[in-house]
């Protein structure tokens, strides 16, 4: 059993489809013990709806425990997502992939330009709505969008000075923040 945490076979996990919220709760207590060993982290959320509110809370404390060492360099976040509030927590990734593939709308939060380290990043929803005061990090040499419409860069996109590569299918909601 001490093979399972040794920390070499804990830097990449794949998390796989947690369906309920007992797994985003079990996920996130695992996170509490082991996270500071996971560098590459990823998971599928596919909660309850009628728990909306208890899922997205348990959503971002596994996110949280993952990112509390400050050793988290990349995460890649799909299903029923709803919003990036929890990225403060999570100042050393340097890849970042949130997709809510859930068929619902991506609030992107304020808290996106704090990753200073960031130097990649995909974002796709239905649409994707960047709240007024979120920037892209200035660091940030690819980003993917991945919407329903749209092919104009948001304004928010503008301080990203080293933006190399962009693909661009995207449909932005109003960006009231």
């Amino acid at each position: 059993m001490a093979a399972a945490c040794d920390p070499e076979l804990l830097r990449e996990v794949d998390a796989g489809q947690l369906d309920g919220l007992w797994a985003l709760r079990s996920l996130a207590a695992w996170l509490v013990r082991h996270g500071r060993h996971v560098r590459r982290l990823s998971l599928a959320c596919y909660a309850e709806e009628h728990l909306p509110a208890d899922c997205a809370a348990a959503l971002a404390s596994c996110l949280v425990a993952a990112g509390a060492a400050g050793k988290l360099e990349q995460m890649k976040v799909s299903g029923r997502v709803g919003s990036t509030e929890w990225v403060a927590a999570l100042p050393s990734l340097q890849h970042l992939s949130v997709r809510d593939t859930a068929g619902e709308q991506l609030r992107v939060s304020p808290a996106l330009s704090g990753l200073t380290a960031l130097r990649s990043l995909a974002l796709g929803g239905y649409p994707v709505s960047l709240a007024a005061r979120a920037r892209l990090p200035a660091g940030i040499t690819w980003l993917d969008l991945l919407g329903d419409g749209s092919t104009e860069m948001p304004p928010q996109a503008s301080g990203a000075a080293a933006l190399l590569t962009r693909a661009c299918k995207y449909q932005f909601a109003a960006c009231n923040g």
